[in-house]
């Protein structure tokens, strides 16, 4: 990959939305372009998805994906981690799949079998405001096969005083209720 910048980048590299490689060794052409590069060895499934670069000087970020797969592939998602949060906080859960051809990405809420979200790209985003926990599926499909992840969401409820009890005043040694 060629880029220009003023002052000279630095080139981070992601997976996935997971940062692989921080500030990548870049070559200065002598057209003061910089390049750059990451070989990506595709050891097993589990090495597709969503590559990308990320430039930023002190003036700016740019970004460059590409979806890395093999031919005829099964679909395959990343593990995604359960979550804790706040009640009624927003939340957003990013499904990351590889899969070739025709991949057909779904959220579904697995109390109520309901669709929350299709997508043909990855990654597929769920964004929701929840006020009890709940159980969410990811799952991937093309002619090749299947895959499923289950992401738990606990929701927290803080501290707060339901009732207030109002002030008494009483006498010393004097049974209180008679």
């Amino acid at each position: 990959m060629t880029i220009y910048s003023d002052p000279i980048s630095q080139i981070d590299i992601y997976k996935d939305n997971q940062q692989l490689i921080i500030n990548n060794q870049i070559n200065i052409l002598s057209s003061g372009d910089i390049f750059t590069h990451y070989r990506i060895y595709l050891i097993n499934i589990s090495y597709t998805g969503l590559y990308e670069y990320r430039a930023r000087n002190t003036f700016g970020q740019i970004t460059y994906s590409k979806h890395i797969n093999i031919e005829k592939q099964k679909p395959f998602i990343q593990p995604i981690l359960n979550q804790t949060i706040l009640i009624d906080q927003q939340f957003i859960l990013a499904c990351y799949a590889s899969g070739q051809p025709n991949l057909q990405l779904k959220w579904i809420d697995q109390t109520t079998k309901q669709i929350l979200n299709t997508s043909l790209t990855s990654p597929i985003i769920l964004t929701l405001k929840n006020t009890k926990s709940n159980l969410y599926i990811c799952q991937a499909n093309n002619p090749y096969g299947e895959d499923l992840k289950y992401v738990y969401i606990t929701i927290k409820i803080p501290a707060k005083i339901l009732s207030i009890t109002l002030n008494k005043t009483i006498k010393i040694n004097l049974f209180y209720g008679k």
